[in-house]
């Protein structure tokens, strides 16, 4: 089975912590060595392949009890960054 048959179905799962340029940098860095690894390692053709599809969640390690109004800046700061580092979907721990 050659990688462009199913490279495109592919997805990943991932989380966003407090970090708000970390996680950007981070999602940004897994698109582009996605990219690349598929293109130059296995010798994908089709750029549906390249794509790297991933839907992500905030932390709800960082949520505290004690101050529940400060959790919804944290989630809303958690969910931007997931935004920008380019999420096809993002599910917000509450």
């Amino acid at each position: 089975m050659s990688i462009d048959e199913f490279a495109p179905r592919l997805s990943f799962y991932c989380a966003s912590g407090m970090d708000f340029f970390e996680e950007v940098a981070k999602l940004r860095a897994m698109r582009r060595m996605w990219a690349r690894l598929v293109r130059e390692r296995f010798g994908a053709r089709d750029p549906r392949s390249w794509k790297f599809r991933f839907a992500a969640q905030t932390t709800g390690s960082s949520l505290t009890m004690q101050q529940p109004l400060n959790n919804i800046v944290r989630v809303t700061y958690q969910a931007l960054a997931l935004v920008c580092g380019g999420a096809q979907s993002v599910f917000c721990c509450t």
